[in-house]
């Protein structure tokens, strides 16, 4: 699994260290017979260098108990409002949740 390393903010965007560490583990890696690549989760510019083909991920929530209901339910409310940016947007900022810091 790939992650990235770090961000120090735009003003040193062009001299960050992380994508030659990626690169060089990814060729080293390749020589060893590995071909693919998990960047784990989101979407981020600096995958998108790497050529990333994005796969859907998959949520589950299984209750054991009637005592996790109330956990299912939140987990299904939170992945309805998925598919609709701007309310979840609208409701993030009320509630004082950071937004995704996702590049797109």
């Amino acid at each position: 699994m790939m992650i990235r390393i770090g961000n120090a903010g735009e003003k040193w965007s062009n001299c960050s260290s992380g994508r030659p560490i990626i690169e060089r583990t990814m060729a080293a890696l390749h020589k060893d017979g590995v071909h693919e690549f998990n960047f784990s989760v989101g979407n981020y510019a600096y995958k998108r260098c790497f050529g990333v083909t994005r796969l859907p991920l998959i949520d589950i929530s299984a209750t054991l108990s009637w005592r996790e209901w109330p956990y299912a339910l939140r987990d299904r409310a939170m992945h309805r409002l998925r598919d609709y940016p701007r309310l979840d947007a609208r409701l993030r900022r009320a509630l004082g949740k950071p937004l995704s810091r996702e590049a797109d």
